[in-house]
């Protein structure tokens, strides 16, 4: 391992351990957003990436490689901490004891949108009919009601 006169780790060496882990200078090229030579000056401590694209390197290998190779780079290329990546969230898991998540999710999944948005339009429905002063049971069987009059219609033509 190279190390540089200030003692740190060389970007080289650093993202030589990444091309590892993805396999291929182009795998590694595309997740930096260059060509595969520039790739390979950077890999051979050839050239450094300019100042400006760094942190769009960060973000380009954040999520495809350990967020610890993501932070060696980062303080090998110098960039201050404050602007490195936020390593992506673990996903949610719906608890299995509580219904309102298992039906939110089940929502979601049927309707082709994110959890956190269904979770979002079911709280804002909730809040309409709570502000009305309506009856949750019979808002719910209107809703049923007009959503099944309207399919019955659309399929009628």
């Amino acid at each position: 391992m190279r190390k540089r006169r200030d003692g740190h780790e060389s970007v080289g060496d650093v993202l030589s351990h990444i091309r590892t882990v993805l396999g291929t200078h182009v795998k590694l090229a595309s997740r930096l957003g260059v060509s595969r030579k520039t790739a390979e000056r950077y890999v051979y401590d050839r050239a450094l990436p300019p100042p400006a694209r760094r942190v769009g390197m960060l973000v380009g290998l954040s999520g495809a490689v350990d967020d610890t190779l993501v932070r060696r780079l980062g303080a090998a290329l110098e960039v201050p901490a404050h602007q490195w990546p936020v390593p992506p969230a673990a996903p949610v898991i719906p608890s299995l004891e509580d219904p309102i998540d298992l039906a939110l999710f089940a929502s979601a999944e049927r309707h082709g949108v994110s959890p956190a948005h269904a979770r979002l339009i079911a709280l804002d429905m909730l809040t309409c009919v709570v502000q009305l002063n309506a009856n949750v049971l019979l808002a719910h069987a209107a809703l049923v009601t007009v959503t099944t009059k309207r399919a019955v219609a659309r399929m009628a033509k």
